[in-house]
């Protein structure tokens, strides 16, 4: 998996969620990107949506998950190298 800022992760995700949904209009003076409208009207499922979008990317938010075996055996042969 490759490492991403948790931040620019939630850039991106709500980056193509507004793509795909565009602008959620509630009448002709109130409308919201689809991302807002998720995050504030339904926040498990933004979070699962977000969840499931970084695997579908091979994006991680964790650095230990990041490249090769993980963290635990990254370390693991840092140390025994």
């Amino acid at each position: 998996m490759e490492y991403i800022d948790e931040n620019d992760a939630y850039i991106r995700y709500d980056d193509m969620l507004d793509e795909l949904y565009g602008v959620v209009r509630f009448d002709s003076q109130l409308s919201w990107d689809a991302s807002q409208v998720l995050k504030e009207m339904d926040e498990t499922a933004y979070h699962t949506g977000f969840n499931d979008w970084l695997d579908s990317q091979g994006l991680t938010t964790d650095e230990s998950e990041a490249d090769g075996l993980g963290g635990l055996a990254d370390d693991y042969y840092e140390v025994n190298a």
